[in-house]
């Protein structure tokens, strides 16, 4: 840092390290072989890559070394994440892998100091970020190889913050009891003070971000690994961390907890939900075997008043709910429905669901349409699991729970199921039914089926795959129309109105969807009767005056607007159709 800046650009032209940089020729991107690459194929600089990820390995370097190092390494690989283009960030994971990093999580955390342990945790979330399966795959394999003590580790330091909370609690019952005892003798300034003090003393460390890890482990639905967390096959001890989880949340969740346990609360939720998708049924089974329903009947029924964000405690339940369908994921008998009903409160479950419908009603129309369908998907996914669950056992409670809330009609029309078939069992999927599902019409939904090519069953699929895509395309497109008209013509969203029936009839024909005859006629009839009330309202005229002013209002005016509609609607779906011009993206229609 305090060389010359000329010094600094002769060492940026040679090797990244600094030095003359010999002529070895580099390539634009390494050859691996089972995540490696051979020593004749590397660069000076990715020699002394592979060597720096060896002494870090072997854990011979200095702490403040080994934390610099792996900071950086971790932002060079968060530097190339890019939401629209996720390649970059997996080609920087994998070379890094082919530099022999992977190792180094698992080495450190087991072996390392304590001071380093939550860098290495976060180097590890940079590399496997986005369920790298590669990453994961050689992670998995190095773990099978050695006797590490690295789930020991994982299993000591969930203990260790579970321990925390119990001593964290009872020392918080015993100050609570102190204070209503001596409650003349202390000011609330001073308890306020206890408080704080109690508070800063009781730290969990990376949790959190370990919690992250472990999620990250089996992202994308690993289902090795996603067993491996819960049994390690082949080493002499074993360690159930899907336990340990459980454990340790009984113990957060029954406190009240403020902002920053919600989020502890909400990640470890997530990588329990995680853990079974796929699904994993052992996981599934140790999870309901270990009373995780009736931790989250807990969540449910508990108003959490220390945390200051409601947004947040119902960030929690969405993700409690998440976990409860992840253990109902492929259910194919009753056994682990029952079982689940009878440590959920009905009660809990059903306040919660009436409430969250209520604020869908209520507030649905304010919002954005993101935001509407944000809240909707929360709400729906409620809905599905008390749905699941009733369909399993025929619980009556849970009967009149899809019966009696108001308002939960809307979300049964929302409600799609289709049967699957997974090795050799007939699965129900339930899913919620895009809002763009409104412009699909019986003819256009017969005119892709009586078009796909049946030759062979991969002709099928792909041809269907294709011509769908082609529909949704267009589908979307009638609904940006629809939406823009609404926001340029607001006297068009009354449906039942003469200009609704108007704007349907334009987006119907525009995009090919059709209407009947009688429908025509309904919506001429109803845009007179609309002009002649108002001319007769406000002029007075004779009523054979005012027709013949309609008809040549209609004749002349209203045609043309409909015809300039119309063509702005069906343009764009001919230059498609016949130029490949791609359609306007959503929100830009005008």
């Amino acid at each position: 840092l305090n060389e010359p800046v000329e010094s600094q650009q002769q060492h940026h032209r040679g090797s990244i390290f600094g030095g003359e940089h010999r002529p070895t020729p580099r390539r634009a991107g390494p050859t691996m072989a089972r995540g490696r690459i051979h020593s004749s194929a590397l660069s000076d600089d990715q020699i002394i890559v592979e060597k720096i990820f060896k002494l870090l390995r072997d854990g011979v370097l200095p702490e403040r070394v080994t934390i610099a190092l792996l900071e950086v390494v971790k932002q060079l690989i968060e530097e190339e994440e890019d939401e629209s283009d996720a390649t970059k960030m997996a080609a920087m994971q994998q070379w890094f892998l082919s530099m022999g990093s992977v190792p180094v999580v698992p080495c450190l955390v087991s072996a390392g100091p304590p001071v380093i342990a939550p860098v290495v945790i976060k180097f590890g979330i940079a590399l496997l970020k986005g369920g790298n399966r590669e990453v994961q795959d050689a992670l998995l394999r190095f773990l099978c190889s050695t006797e590490l003590s690295f789930f020991e580790n994982i299993r000591d330091r969930i203990q260790g913050a579970t321990a925390q909370f119990k001593q964290w609690k009872e020392e918080r019952e015993f100050m609570n009891l102190y204070f209503q005892e001596s409650q003349y003798l202390l000011t609330e300034e001073q308890k306020n003070r206890h408080r704080q003090v109690l508070d800063k003393a009781f730290d969990v460390g990376d949790i959190e971000q370990l919690f992250r890890l472990l999620q990250l482990f089996c992202e994308g639905h690993h289902q090795t690994f996603q067993n491996y967390v819960r049994y390690q096959q082949g080493n002499w001890r074993t360690f159930n961390v899907v336990t340990e989880m459980v454990l340790f949340l009984r113990e957060l969740v029954h406190i009240d907890m403020d902002s920053k346990l919600m989020d502890i609360a909400i990640q470890a939720f997530a990588t329990l939900t995680e853990f079974c998708q796929g699904p994993c049924v052992e996981n599934q089974k140790a999870l309901v075997c270990s009373n995780i329903c009736g931790d989250i009947s807990w969540v449910f029924s508990h108003d959490y008043p220390n945390c200051e964000s409601s947004e947040q405690v119902d960030s929690l339940r969405n993700t409690a709910t998440a976990t409860l369908l992840s253990l109902m994921e492929a259910c194919q008998n009753r056994a682990l429905p029952e079982l689940m009903v009878k440590e959920l409160s009905g009660d809990a479950l059903g306040n919660s669901l009436e409430r969250m419908v209520s604020r869908y009603n209520e507030s649905a129309e304010a919002l954005s349409d993101m935001e509407r369908e944000t809240l909707a998907g929360e709400v729906f996914n409620l809905f599905i699991l008390v749905y699941m669950l009733e369909f399993w056992t025929r619980n009556e409670h849970l009967q009149g729970l899809l019966r009696d809330i108001p308002g939960i009609g809307t979300f049964h029309s929302m409600l799609g199921i289709i049967e699957i078939s997974r090795e050799g069992e007939t699965e129900r999927v339930y899913f919620c039914r895009p809002s763009v599902c409104s412009m699909l019409t019986h003819e256009k939904k017969q005119g892709l089926l009586e078009t796909v090519n049946r030759t062979s069953t991969a002709a099928k699929v792909s041809d269907f795959y294709v011509k769908a895509q082609e529909l949704i395309t267009e589908m979307e497109f009638a609904q940006d129309a629809r939406v823009a008209m609404d926001e340029w013509f607001p006297t068009f969203r009354e449906k039942n109105s003469g200009l609704g029936r108007l704007r349907e009839l334009i987006v119907s024909h525009a995009t090919g969807r059709g209407i009947s005859v009688a429908d025509t006629v309904v919506i001429w009839m109803s845009l007179a009767i609309n002009v002649v009330m108002v001319l007769n309202e406000r002029y007075a005229l004779p009523a054979l005056h005012l027709l013949l002013i309609v008809l040549a209002l209609v004749q002349l005016t209203v045609s043309a607007v409909l015809c300039c509609l119309v063509a702005a609607i069906d343009l764009p779906l001919v230059l498609n159709t016949h130029c490949n011009v791609p359609l306007p993206r959503p929100g830009t229609f005008w």
